[in-house]
């Protein structure tokens, strides 16, 4: 499969928005002290939403390294 720069341009964006999904996910987590069921809920929220940004800013330096590759004539 070989994508344009515009598509993987297209990809990046739509990653950011998965992170800005996930950063305001965790913003909008309930503060202070909770019972501890609840708690641990939060947290796992909170621990998946990370995992999710994470992974997503992985994805974003590949991309962004292809787009490199394109420019550079290295890839097809």
């Amino acid at each position: 499969m070989s994508m344009s720069i515009s598509d993987i341009q297209k990809d990046i964006e739509i990653f950011e928005a998965r992170i800005q999904t996930a950063r305001e996910k965790i913003a909008g987590l309930p503060s202070g002290r909770l019972p501890f069921k609840k708690h641990r809920k939060r947290e796992k929220v909170r621990r998946d939403c990370k995992a999710e940004i994470k992974h997503v800013k992985g994805l974003i330096t590949y991309a962004r390294e292809g787009i490199k590759l394109r420019k550079s004539g290295l890839m097809g």
